[in-house]
């Protein structure tokens, strides 16, 4: 059985099964493979400096590819603790 996404609350609730222990030191953006029925297949990670990540958005489309999968969300953390997006989140979510 894989995790299913429902609504936008869910994230919250897989993600922390893919975690590093140094989420709160680092920033990492996360793509999450959905599947039929909004399962997540997999997940695939970037992980950045205390604050900033790079997302190289070739390599998470290469690997949504290999994993057949049929949508992606991307979630991704502050490190610094700030909720609010900052520019180049906003930017990258267009």
């Amino acid at each position: 059985d894989y995790p299913q996404i429902n609504n936008y609350k869910d994230p919250k609730l897989i993600i922390p099964q893919h975690l590093s222990v140094d989420m709160k030191i680092f920033e990492e953006f996360y793509g999450l493979f959905l599947w039929r029925s909004n399962e997540v297949r997999n997940t695939f990670t970037f992980r950045g400096d205390v604050s900033n990540t790079y997302i190289d958005i070739k390599i998470l489309f290469v690997e949504a590819l290999n994993e057949m999968a049929l949508a992606l969300k991307l979630v991704h953390n502050h490190a610094t603790g700030k909720h609010s997006p900052i520019q180049t989140d906003i930017e990258l979510t267009k």
